[in-house]
């Protein structure tokens, strides 16, 4: 019986292996159309399926602890660091804030080919390449760049200063329930569509995104 119960993980992952191999060609997400690759399909498959799977493992083996949590309490700067933290903090809030803007109109008046559209680039390969290199150079950026925080905390310290009172502190969320179905949403704009709708998918989530992110803030904080 134990036996059987070994090889059960390993029959299912060759079964899913024979399956994926003997599927047919199938739309995915991309930003354009069919372009001319330096390599061979299928060769470039699999490189990207194992760059995964290695990634994963290596991860699972090497990284079972948490690594910086000694660092994460920081050390307190002198005032003109903090100062100048403060500044800062505020300019990347407003580029945040002007990035959004832009994407939004681009995603809803711009040109609808995502070949010119800067929507389609800026998701996929700015924020979800881009901002991942510049975070672990520069630490947790989007802590600041989020314009979606930046309107969440300004518009609570607005409403404390319309009651006189002082902000309340955050709550712990009681079911995981928000964060799940915030995530739900994220396969809309990675649907197969056709490329003169695909600029005005990413408006669309980021635009219920944000609601769904200032929702979560106004009853959580």
């Amino acid at each position: 019986m134990r036996r059987i119960l070994r090889r059960i993980p390993a029959t299912g992952a060759m079964a899913a292996a024979a399956l994926w191999m003997s599927a047919d060609v199938a739309a995915a997400h991309g930003v354009g159309g069919r372009l001319d690759l330096p390599v061979p399909l299928w060769q470039l498959a699999w490189a990207a399926s194992f760059a995964v799977a290695a990634s994963f493992v290596a991860l699972g083996m090497f990284w079972d602890t948490p690594k910086f949590r000694a660092a994460a309490a920081g050390r307190i700067l002198p005032k003109p660091f903090q100062t100048a933290c403060r500044v800062q903090a505020m300019v990347v809030r407003t580029l945040g804030l002007l990035a959004l803007a832009v994407l939004l109109y681009a995603g809803l008046a711009g040109n609808t080919n995502p070949s010119v559209n800067i929507t389609p680039v800026a998701v996929y390969i700015i924020f979800w390449v881009g901002l991942q290199v510049v975070s672990v150079l520069a630490g947790d950026v989007w802590l600041h760049l989020s314009p979606f925080t930046t309107i969440a905390d300004g518009s609570a310290r607005l409403w404390s200063r319309l009651r006189s009172r002082a902000p309340e502190a955050e709550r712990a969320y009681g079911s995981p329930a928000g964060g799940i179905s915030g995530q739900s949403a994220r396969p809309w704009p990675e649907r197969p569509v056709s490329a003169a709708n695909k600029s005005g998918d990413h408006s669309d989530y980021e635009r219920g995104a944000g609601n769904h992110w200032w929702a979560t803030a106004a009853v959580f904080g």
